[in-house]
């Protein structure tokens, strides 16, 4: 097929689309610590959206121009305030044997935390935003 033919055929993902939080395991115990590996939280699309580039990467990858893939539905923005579409998990990493590039560690679901909600009933001993606001002091004079 050349390069300026439209593609033959158009698959549309149809599905959930989550907001997934990859929250990667830090090694700073306080926040002085230097040189060590933070926490970070990594939002992304999953789901449906995931599929979709995945779809898109495979057929790149066997050079087939015949397709176009397309997600069918709308997506939820990744910075938005989480609810009952935001998806958790810690990552961390794990041993592995050597391979070629080099790298001896993987990173791996090893807690996954499920789904939120902003109606969620708090877990006890808990405090919420509102409660945390009138005990907290940062940025107060």
């Amino acid at each position: 097929m050349s390069a300026s033919s439209e593609p033959q055929f158009n698959l549309l993902v149809s599905g959930d689309v989550v907001v997934d939080h990859h929250i990667y395991e830090g090694l700073r115990r306080a926040p002085t610590t230097e040189r060590r590996r933070g926490v970070r939280d990594v939002r992304e699309l999953g789901g449906a959206a995931i599929l979709v580039e995945l779809l898109k990467a495979a057929l790149a990858s066997a050079d087939d121009a015949s397709w176009n893939v397309a997600l069918g539905v709308a997506t939820p923005r990744p910075d938005e305030n989480p609810c009952g579409h935001h998806a958790y998990a810690v990552w961390t990493p794990f041993a592995r044997e050597r391979t070629e590039d080099g790298r001896d560690k993987v990173w791996r679901a090893s807690l996954p935390m499920g789904y939120g909600h902003a109606d969620t009933i708090e877990p006890d001993g808990a405090r919420s935003a509102e409660a945390c606001k009138r005990h907290c002091h940062v940025g107060q004079e």
